[in-house]
């Protein structure tokens, strides 16, 4: 057998297109998940789709969901005891939209459960028809030879539930620092949990330039100790502003003189800045700030005086040390 590459690049680029079409229904399902209609989230499904059903319940309670999954052929024998009193809400896993046991689940528990939503490659199945909402993973052909491997529906429906995860965080504003409440171990958690104090490069390492020395002399000294940002002191240290790598871009483009402008003049005065005590959650909190913007390098600052400078990718690299 001959692996087609380009027909496999192809298929990864629809299963892509065609998840970022159903923005509206994801964002339904995602507002669903974070509003208080229901008391638990089930998800369910047999078969592979029971491995996605189970992935997906493990990655919301990752940020906060109260979620868990059930087998399908565990509600006949005790498990809808799950249902009862409670109104789930019941997330189900159907690929053809025919699976016969959550058929079954419904004629015989309809009442039982809350609100229903299907993840399936068949929307006009009999399971479509009880749905609430409908997330639709295309029946593309799969991948192997026959069409037979499940390839191609799980790949869309892992792509499906990763963008539903997505926008849940974005309705919640999820953080680092929530996170963190979830993940005190592994190497996630030894990686949150750091002190930025720990992580930072210290201010011998950092770009430190006065109030009086140009602009030229900022961007020569970026270049020289990295970390894309310039802290602009007083001679005990104490910071005055910052410029960062992407200031001096945006002012060259702008066709100004860098000899003849001060940094004192041209800094973010009252930059945003972390302590050596907050912890790396917090950072990366600090870093994402707004709706849409994101900076990659803080100044650590304790009583008004600079002690180094901490980076995302500083932060990120702890998770490759941790596994070592």
């Amino acid at each position: 057998m001959t692996i087609k590459h380009d027909q496999i690049r192809l298929n990864y680029i629809q299963i892509i297109e065609e998840a970022i079409e159903q923005e509206s229904t994801i964002s339904a399902v995602a507002h669903t998940l974070v509003s208080k209609d229901f008391s638990p989230v089930i998800t369910t499904g047999i078969g592979k789709s029971a491995i996605m059903a189970e992935r997906f319940a493990a990655s919301l309670r990752s940020i906060g969901i109260g979620a868990y999954f059930l087998h399908l052929s565990e509600f006949s024998h005790g498990d809808l005891g799950a249902l009862r009193d409670r109104h789930p809400l019941l997330i189900g896993f159907s690929n053809s939209g025919e699976t016969r046991e959550l058929c079954e689940l419904l004629r015989v528990s309809r009442q039982q459960i809350g609100r229903f939503i299907l993840l399936t490659g068949n929307k006009k199945s009999s399971l479509s028809n009880l749905a609430e909402h409908i997330v639709f993973a295309s029946r593309g052909r799969e991948f192997d030879f026959g069409g037979f491997l499940p390839t191609f529906s799980l790949t869309q429906t892992s792509v499906l539930c990763d963008l539903i995860l997505i926008k849940v965080c974005e309705i919640m504003k999820f953080s680092a620092s929530k996170f963190l409440l979830n993940h005190k171990s592994g190497a996630l958690g030894d990686m949150l949990v750091k002190s930025v104090g720990e992580v930072m490069a210290p201010r011998s390492k950092c770009a430190i330039v006065s109030t009086n020395h140009n602009l030229e002399h900022v961007a020569i000294e970026l270049t020289k100790k990295g970390h894309g940002l310039a802290a602009v002191c007083d001679d005990n240290f104490r910071l005055q502003g910052i410029i960062t790598d992407g200031d001096i871009r945006r002012g060259l483009m702008s066709d100004f003189n860098a000899k003849e402008i001060l940094a004192g003049n041209f800094c973010t005065k009252s930059p945003i800045s972390v302590t050596p005590f907050s912890n790396c959650a917090e950072a990366i909190d600090l870093m994402h700030y707004g709706d849409e913007k994101l900076v990659g390098a803080l100044p650590v600052v304790e009583n008004g005086y600079l002690l180094g400078i901490i980076t995302l990718k500083q932060i990120m690299m702890l998770q490759n040390v941790s596994q070592i």
